[in-house]
């Protein structure tokens, strides 16, 4: 019983963080490429503030990876990536 309450929660938290418009572009900005925060706050047109807030949430909840790419400055940069094998498990279920 304790496990079938857990995956229930998780349903909702899913649910509840992808039924925000932000957070699905998110993600639907990062699923094939990834991008630094700064690429997604210009092309999301997204407050700084809210993108680094719900980049954090989506990390948080594994619906995002974060990626160590070198830069063409030569330096290592964050980037985001959707975590496409979460959706592709839901979508077969």
């Amino acid at each position: 019983m304790h496990g079938q309450t857990q995956r229930s929660e998780k349903s909702e938290l899913y649910e509840k963080i992808l039924s925000d418009r932000d957070t699905k572009l998110i993600l639907e900005s990062t699923y094939d490429v990834s991008k630094s925060a700064n690429q997604i706050i210009l092309e999301s047109n997204l407050a700084q503030s809210t993108t680094y807030r719900k980049l954090k949430r989506l990390v948080e909840t594994n619906l995002l990876q974060i990626e160590y790419v070198v830069g063409m400055s030569g330096r290592w940069e964050m980037r985001y990536k959707t975590n496409a094998c979460l959706f592709h498990t839901r979508s077969q279920k």
